[in-house]
């Protein structure tokens, strides 16, 4: 899996992807700065993760959505119920004919995050992570997730195989969220360490057989820049 090409791949699916992401750096999972660490480098559902750290609950708000047959995409975001604040953007491409009826039923109503629905369902499933992403957004990113206008955000590409096959390809980035050294960053990294103890420190993507259906085509061209410190895998596992 070569990163560039899966994010812009992913970016690629609406028109304006181009307005996202402005520059971007592959980082090691290792050296991701807390409490970004804790909230993105694991193999779990990140609507979990990001309620424990948030200390409430999580809905969706789709922005775009597209069908293609079985395969479905969205941006979305999820904000706190008690607050209405964005904590994450997201985009998802999910092949629909790895699940059951009922479940693709549930999906396209849009009404919980991803993560909730897969879990209610008790679909067989588990996550590889694929890669960490040091962020610059974009203006329409920006306008999103808030924060300075020279400040990173941090993300994950990721996979999620249902029923052993390789489903859901994700792009899911993290609000700015307090530091650790602050009350509110170290009582969120209490509860992700209470809830489900380390995050997993690495992780490969697997190949999808979604990157190349007609959702998978890249409307960025040369638009998506990588940082003259970054670095693209090889492809694993």
């Amino acid at each position: 899996m070569n990163v560039a090409d899966e994010l812009q791949r992913l970016l690629g699916l609406f028109p304006g992807g181009e307005e996202l992401v402005s520059r971007y750096e592959h980082i090691p999972a290792a050296l991701t700065p807390e409490p970004y660490k804790s909230l993105l480098v694991h193999e779990h559902h990140m609507t979990l993760t990001m309620e424990r750290f948030h200390g409430s609950p999580v809905r969706v708000r789709v922005l775009n959505r597209r069908l293609d047959e079985a395969l479905y995409a969205r941006h979305i975001v999820l904000e706190r119920e008690d607050t209405g604040a964005v904590v994450q953007f997201g985009i998802v491409r999910f092949d629909l004919s790895c699940v059951t009826t009922a479940v693709r039923d549930e999906i396209l109503s849009e009404r919980i995050p991803l993560g909730r629905t897969l879990i209610n369902f008790n679909v067989l499933r588990h996550i590889d992570l694929g890669a960490i992403l040091r962020i610059w957004p974009g203006p329409a990113l920006r306008t999103l997730l808030g924060g300075r206008d020279d400040q990173p955000v941090y993300g994950r590409l990721a996979t999620i195989f249902c029923n052993r096959h390789p489903a859901v390809d994700l792009l899911e980035i993290a609000a700015p969220v307090p530091g650790e050294e602050t009350p509110a960053g170290a009582a969120g990294l209490e509860r992700l360490a209470g809830n489900h103890g380390p995050a997993a420190a690495s992780g490969s993507l697997a190949s999808s057989s979604l990157a190349s259906s007609s959702l998978g085509s890249s409307s960025l061209g040369s638009g998506l820049k990588t940082s003259p410190g970054g670095r693209e895998p090889s492809a694993k596992g």
